[in-house]
């Protein structure tokens, strides 16, 4: 046992050094139970902090290199470190993912950084995908958008389907900008190829000319404002 200003040590010394397998008491109310070096924690232990957190895994230098991080309400970090902090790996919400509205919750962490989600809110949104590139998303109402992402939010191409019963009502596919249709893009105003209509659209809605097709071999050009066809001829 060896005394000292930040806490006691229980274990093997050499050269007056911990080393080997033993545990340090922080005064703080830290416990660290694994390998030493150089009186450094160096190779595998766990370390379960005053506020209740823990890491297992392994370390260098007295730094946790890549093991299992445990918060105290139930989250986890699975992956390596790098200064102390998460550096690539997989967060998950645990057992505290239904007090925070979620049935489940991963993120994806590379070089620091959330790069891909998965999760349900209770309330039936889904989203499955990168944080900007590709995505997957099924709203609380049904209706689901597939493609390209920026922040989580559909920006670039993608696809958007409007669901009734479970069936496809409607969709759009083309141009977004965080969340609104924009820019050119085909609507179909059923599950079919039949009708539809290709344009220009400004925050939702067509604008300007756009072509509509009724049935195959059968379109008409069309002009639109704010949404409105203003062609009474195209049914």
């Amino acid at each position: 046992m060896v005394e000292s200003e930040g806490g006691t040590y229980f274990g093997p010394l050499l050269n007056m050094c911990y080393e080997g397998t033993g545990e340090f008491r922080h005064l703080d109310g830290g416990v660290y139970e694994g390998e030493f070096s150089k009186s450094k924690r160096s190779g595998t232990g766990t370390f379960h902090f005053a506020n209740g957190d823990t890491y297992s895994g392994t370390w260098a230098d007295d730094q946790m290199v890549e093991g299992t991080y445990t918060f105290a309400d139930g989250r986890t970090y699975q992956g390596k470190f790098s200064d102390g902090k998460f550096s690539s790996g997989t967060f998950t919400l645990g057992r505290s993912a239904e007090a925070r509205g979620y049935s489940d919750f991963t993120a994806d962490i590379d070089n620091g950084q959330v790069t891909s989600l998965s999760f349900q809110q209770k309330d039936g949104l889904h989203y499955n995908g990168e944080v900007n590139g590709y995505a997957e998303i099924t709203y609380a109402d049904g209706n689901k958008y597939a493609g390209d992402v920026k922040n989580g939010v559909s920006d670039g191409k993608g696809t958007f389907r409007w669901m009734s019963g479970g069936s496809q009502a409607a969709s759009y596919v083309g141009d977004w900008s965080q969340g609104v249709m924009s820019g050119s893009g085909t609507y179909y105003y059923t599950a079919g190829d039949y009708p539809h209509v290709t344009g220009s659209f400004v925050n939702g809605k067509l604008n300007g000319s756009a072509q509509y097709y009724k049935e195959a071999g059968k379109s008409f050009k069309t002009s639109w404002e704010n949404g409105v066809c203003k062609n009474n001829n195209v049914h």
